[in-house]
């Protein structure tokens, strides 16, 4: 498998298992943990739009939309379908660089201290 395509796994949790229980029961889209949250793909900008529209039409509705800057992206619901959603992300090279920085946060790290500083 190619390094630039290693899948991301990311786990929600927090410290308040309390306020999770409630928000989880009031969100048709929240499974069960541990599980995939969404499977991300890198479109290129002449194609995103057209799939977007498509993902739509299938019965994949967006629900989150999101730009800062060049790097801008949509979350689609496909839970009921798929287990998981979707992510639409616009390839540019903001967004290669931020995952660089993601990566290069990885780097020796031992798994402690999860909160810390990346891309400084």
């Amino acid at each position: 498998m190619r390094d630039e395509f290693r899948p991301r796994v990311i786990l929600a949790f927090t410290r308040r298992p309390w306020k999770r229980r409630r928000l989880t029961a009031s969100l048709s889209f929240s499974g069960s943990r541990p599980r995939v949250h969404h499977v991300a793909y890198a479109v290129p900008r002449a194609e995103v739009e057209a799939l977007r529209i498509e993902l739509d039409q299938r019965g994949l509705p967006t629900y989150l939309s999101a730009q800062l800057g060049e790097v801008e992206n949509t979350f689609h619901n496909a839970s009921a379908l798929l287990g998981h959603d979707v992510e639409i992300q616009v390839d540019s090279a903001e967004f290669r660089e931020f995952f660089e920085m993601v990566r290069g946060g990885a780097e020796d790290w031992d798994g402690s201290d999860p909160l810390r500083p990346v891309g400084a």
